[in-house]
């Protein structure tokens, strides 16, 4: 009986299909918050802030207005949050203020970037478009933007204090303008949006293999998720509404792994959703960025936040955002933001999250449920199928097959590595690339194809 040649060509089938079930890893990763050129706010076109001030820098593409009250709005690099952040660069000068143009409707931007470490750059604020009855004047030794017209603006607005522009009568706003016509000239670097929403889109489908889909269960109000380690993680936003009468989890607690930046977790928001309540994570800035809000699947007006603090990092580039928090860790990119009157600060804890969207999709994907075998089951055979050969595969082995019988490894019984638990629904409906393709599973499916191609690759010899 020949048996080197089919052994060889079982194992080598064997583990072809293995690398094509097996998801493809990017040593990169994307971010789509790449899209934001390392600005913890970017709005595309406008916005309107009536939080208390912001720790990072501000980038909006359209008109910027502050504090209509005639308040004062504090740009600066760190206070109560995180210094552990690029200052943006625009022109060569570091930057913490990138704006098109400015509201006279507006209160004073104090542009300070104070609070980093010795060598932590302050910051430059930038306007693309100066417009009249705008201009530049000296304040205090600093450059300032404001209405020339009108006496109380240098005091109460509208004004943007460049405090770390010195004044010079010769060149007069000269560090305020920009080389480039447009904000997006300089900030949008990353995928771009529609790369951004199709790898988003990509890690939350079900079929897919590229991210572990969360179970979460409720406890006691709280909402306890199942992450896998070394992978995107995915949880349905409605998933968290396991409070009082569908309200936001009290709290989010963890069975296993918990989010970093290999196991970046993202709160997927259904279309049609217009009202999201935000959550933290854990403690303050414990993992704030390893989660993000993807609201990459909306457009138009959303409402968002929480009375208290919130954790993560909200993407939606089509979204016009109504934003609450006290404070917000994270950063934002969207279309259009409004920052509700007593909202807190927000906190450059950038979005640090690795996400594959790079490699190619494997040619089978999973089953959503353990059936009555593995996802890849021998049923047709290889090209040449002999005569009388079951279609279901190998159900009883000769006696002069391996120790190992495959079909004892026909239904997954036990949860593969990461899952969390022994029920069956945890081995294929909510693993994902991380144990949903596990080591037994693998092992098993190896045993299972290799097994049915040297019983049959025998009985033809």
């Amino acid at each position: 009986m020949r048996t080197g040649a089919p052994a060889g060509a079982a194992v080598t089938l064997a583990l072809l299909l293995l690398v094509q079930t097996a998801p493809t890893a990017s040593a990169a990763g994307t971010n789509p918050f790449d899209d934001a050129g390392a600005f913890s706010v970017y709005v595309r076109e406008d916005a309107v802030l009536n939080n208390h001030e912001t720790e990072g820098a501000i980038a909006v593409g359209g008109t910027l207005t502050v504090r209509s009250d005639g308040g004062a709005y504090a740009l600066v690099h760190v206070i109560a949050g995180t210094g552990d952040y690029p200052v943006p660069t625009v022109d060569g000068d570091p930057t913490r203020l990138l704006i098109g143009s400015y509201s006279a409707a507006s209160g004073v931007v104090q542009v300070k970037g104070t609070g980093g470490t010795a060598g932590t750059a302050l910051g430059y604020a930038k306007i693309v478009s100066p417009d009249a009855p705008f201009g530049f004047a000296e304040r205090g030794g600093y450059t300032q933007y404001r209405d020339l017209g009108n006496a109380n603006s240098a005091a109460q607005g509208p004004a943007i204090d460049g405090i770390n522009q010195p004044w010079s009568q010769n060149q007069a706003g000269e560090t305020f303008r920009t080389a480039r016509d447009s904000v997006a000239a300089y900030v949008e670097e990353g995928p771009g949006f529609a790369a951004g929403a199709a790898c988003l889109a990509g890690l939350a489908d079900p079929s897919g293999s590229r991210a572990h889909r969360v179970r979460v269960t409720e406890d006691g109000g709280k909402a306890r998720l199942e992450l896998v380690a070394g992978v995107p993680n995915v949880v349905d936003y409605a998933d968290l509404l396991v409070g009082w009468q569908g309200a936001m989890a009290s709290q989010v607690v963890y069975a296993g792994a918990t989010p970093a930046a290999d196991t970046p977790l993202i709160v997927r928001v259904a279309p049609g959703t217009t009202t999201v309540a935000g959550s933290t994570f854990g403690g303050s800035g414990e993992y704030a960025s390893f989660v993000m809000w993807d609201l990459s699947a909306l457009s138009g007006p959303v409402a968002f936040g929480s009375p208290s603090r919130v954790d993560g990092s909200v993407y939606g580039p089509e979204v016009d955002l109504t934003a609450s928090f006290a404070p917000l860790d994270g950063q934002i990119l969207t279309r259009n933001l409004v920052t509700t009157p007593g909202s807190g600060e927000t906190h450059a804890y950038l979005f640090r999250g690795h996400l594959d969207c790079s490699g190619t999709e494997p040619t089978t994907q999973p089953t959503s449920e353990p059936t009555t075998g593995p996802t890849i089951e021998p049923t047709d055979g290889p090209t040449t199928e002999p005569t009388g050969e079951p279609s279901s595969g190998p159900t009883t082995q000769p006696t002069s097959e391996p120790t190992t019988d495959p079909t004892g490894t026909t239904s997954p019984t036990s949860g593969a590595a990461g899952s969390g638990g022994d029920d069956p629904d945890d081995t294929l409906a909510f693993t994902g690339v991380g144990a949903g393709v596990g080591v037994a599973g693998i092992l098993g499916l190896t045993a299972i194809t290799a097994g049915a191609i040297l019983l049959r690759l025998r009985r033809q010899a």
